[in-house]
């Protein structure tokens, strides 16, 4: 298949569909204007039926369509209504191409999933997990900043916070698979899957987390957690694998599954030079390249670690004492005072 680029520095098919939207287009076509967030056609030349930003098979399997999710500002949506514009075809082809997958193997627990990334590959989980990230941030462009509409000037919370350019990687990583793109192995970042602990009554069946500064995010389905660095080139990995998870000795509590959270968040902001992504045309097809520095390195502010676990972990506790603990980086939900590993079995503390 023909494919060339474009006066705007965009790639396209022979057929006019685009397999690479530059930053220009992203922003002007993808952020801000009505069209499809995956194949970019404007709202009124297809037939639109918006496509959820925590996937639907998720909130029909933990009952999540009237629950509520807290936004940036504070807010809250209901899952339910928490979604972007989408045309029904990109709709069918993500729920054929990969939602429909992720639900079966999931459905089936931890082991399950082990196994299937241990023959196929972590990278259809990361494309996945890259989906949920940028519908999470393109959602953020339709609502409002502040919380009390009287007070608004009518921005919206991604044009106060974010820098739409920074989002650019994350949408090419998450159109792969309409795309069909080739990925260089360089550029998948840091990724894990590690197993929760379940107890009814005691644990919430859903968990979901990002950072959006950081490129980070994390998905607990049951006994499955999924986590990533979507921009770090897998850098940070083996630092987090090194001080934390190598000890892992049982299924993670809620909090040890922040921690490590804001971990991932922490490494992948001090991490020093910084890969550099790119999307090319080699050998007449559309190609995503990561380009790494030669040294790898770590500009560390431990302030920074103990905000970032006091942000994830400190909603999901009560005593005050320990969240100024938290604040200092100064107490862990992981290791005992010996630095042997919390074990957490069906909901009770060993």
């Amino acid at each position: 298949m023909k494919i060339s680029r474009t006066q705007d520095g965009s790639i396209e098919d022979c057929n006019g569909r685009v397999l690479f939207f530059s930053i220009e287009r992203f922003v002007r076509d993808i952020v801000f204007g009505e069209c499809c967030f995956l194949c970019g056609t404007e709202v009124g030349t297809k037939i639109f039926n918006g496509e959820h930003v925590i996937p639907n098979w998720l909130l029909k399997r933990y009952s999540l369509h009237r629950r509520k999710i807290v936004l940036p500002n504070k807010t809250s949506i209901v899952y339910g209504k928490y979604i972007i514009q989408c045309c029904r075809e990109c709709n069918a082809f993500l729920g054929e191409e990969l939602e429909y997958e992720i639900s079966k193997i999931t459905s089936q627990g931890y082991e399950a999933v082990t196994k299937y990334v241990e023959e196929n590959g972590p990278q259809k989980f990361f494309v996945w997990l890259s989906l949920i990230f940028i519908k999470t941030h393109l959602k953020d462009t339709e609502l409002s900043n502040e919380r009390d509409e009287r007070t608004s000037d009518g921005k919206s919370i991604a044009e106060v916070a974010y820098r739409f350019e920074e989002l650019h990687h994350i949408h090419c990583l998450a159109r792969a698979l309409y795309t069909k793109a080739a990925i260089e192995p360089e550029v998948f970042g840091s990724f894990v899957l590690f197993p929760a602990g379940v107890a009814d009554n005691v644990f919430e069946s859903f968990d979901f987390g990002d950072n959006y500064t950081s490129r980070s995010i994390f998905v607990r389905i049951a006994d499955i957690v999924f986590m990533a660095n979507l921009n770090d080139s897998n850098a940070a990995v083996s630092r987090i694998n090194d001080e934390y998870l190598s000890k892992v000795t049982s299924p993670l509590s809620p909090l040890q599954i922040r921690e490590v959270f804001a971990h991932f968040c922490y490494n992948n902001l001090v991490l020093g030079d910084r890969p550099i992504f790119s999307s090319e045309i080699r050998e007449g097809k559309y190609t995503i390249v990561a380009r790494r520095p030669k040294s790898l390195f770590f500009v560390d502010d431990r302030n920074v670690l103990g905000n970032l676990i006091f942000e994830y972990c400190g909603a999901l506790i009560q005593e005050g004492e320990v969240k100024e603990q938290l604040k200092l980086n100064r107490y862990t939900f992981w290791f005992d005072r010996h630095g042997k590993f919390i074990e957490f079995k069906n909901g009770t503390r060993d």
